[in-house]
C-alpha cells in the first residue's frame, strides 16, 4: 500500500484551491472534512496557515479513523485519504456485474459512497474517459455457466461535480476531460490536478481552467508552484511521469 506523509498538502488533492470557484462545488458534497478545508481556505494567508489547516483536518480524520489515519510520522494511503475526503452519506452510484449473452444482471450490487474510483477490475480500460463512459467495461472474466463475457456496469444517481480517479502503474491514458452520462445527460469534468509518487515522496501538478500547468513539491518549494507548460502541449507519457515520480491519481472537476 502506498504511504503518504501528512506534510503532503491537502490542496494538492483539490488543485488550484480558488475559494471563489471551488467553494460551492466542495460544499455541495456535504463532507465534514471538505467543509473544514473550505473554511480554512477562506482564512488562509500564509504557508503556516496551510500547515495549521492540514493539522486540523488530520486530527479530525484521526479522531474518527485512528487506525487508517495515525498521528506522528506515520502515513496513510493517498487513495484512502481521497476516499474519506469525498465520502457521501448516501450512495451516489452502484456497480453491478452484467452477463452480456443474456443481458442478465447480477443481483449483487455494490454501492459507491464517494466521488472516488480506484482501478479494481478496470485493467482493460484504455483511458479515464473509457473508464467512466459508457459506465460499462469488461472485467476480463467469463460467466462459468454461460461462458459469456462479464461486464461491470456503473450507474450514477446524478452527475458528479468532482471525481478523483486512482490508477497507479496502469496503461490507462489520462483524458483531458471526461463526460459522465446519467439518464442520457452528460456534463464535462476537466482534468484539474495529478498526484505523483516516488522515493517515498509525493508531488503534484495543478492545472488551471486555461490549461496552464503548475508543478508543486512542498519539500523543495514550500508553498510556491513552478510553471510547467500547458496541458495541450503535454503528451500522455509526460502526464504519467513527473520529475521521476509516477502518476497515482487524477482530479477532475466542473470548475
Amino acid at each position: 500500500m502506498e504511504r503518504i506523509d501528512y506534510t503532503f498538502r491537502f490542496f494538492q488533492l483539490f488543485g488550484i484551491a480558488d475559494a471563489d470557484k471551488w467553494t460551492e462545488t466542495l460544499q455541495s458534497i456535504e463532507n465534514t472534512y471538505l467543509d473544514l478545508l473550505v473554511d480554512g481556505f477562506q482564512d488562509m494567508k500564509s504557508f503556516e496557515s496551510c500547515e495549521s489547516l492540514r493539522d486540523s483536518v488530520r486530527e479530525e480524520l484521526h479522531r474518527n479513523y485512528p487506525t487508517i489515519f495515525p498521528l506522528g510520522h506515520a502515513g496513510t494511503s493517498v487513495g484512502q485519504l481521497a476516499y474519506y475526503m469525498l465520502e457521501l452519506e448516501d450512495y451516489n452510484a452502484t456497480l453491478q456485474a452484467v452477463f452480456s449473452k443474456y443481458n442478465y444482471e447480477d443481483m449483487e450490487v455494490d454501492e459507491i459512497h464517494a466521488y472516488f474510483f480506484h482501478t479494481a477490475n478496470i485493467s482493460l480500460a484504455s483511458s479515464t474517459q473509457d473508464w467512466i463512459d459508457p459506465f460499462e467495461y469488461p472485467m476480463g472474466q467469463t460467466c462459468q455457466e454461460c461462458l459469456s463475457p462479464t461486464m461491470k456496469q456503473t450507474r450514477y444517481n446524478h452527475i458528479p461535480k468532482t471525481l478523483v480517479l486512482e490508477y497507479p502503474h496502469t496503461n490507462i491514458e489520462t483524458s483531458h476531460q471526461i463526460k459522465p452520462v446519467v439518464n442520457r445527460k452528460s456534463n464535462s469534468l476537466y482534468l484539474r490536478g495529478i498526484i505523483y509518487h516516488g522515493d517515498n515522496h509525493f508531488t503534484s501538478r495543478i492545472i488551471s481552467r486555461k490549461g496552464q500547468i503548475w508543478y508543486h513539491d512542498d519539500m523543495l518549494n514550500k508553498e510556491r508552484c513552478i510553471e510547467d507548460g500547458t496541458l495541450e502541449d503535454m503528451s500522455n507519457e509526460e502526464l504519467k511521469e513527473c520529475q521521476g515520480k509516477d502518476l497515482i491519481l487524477a482530479v477532475y472537476s466542473q470548475v
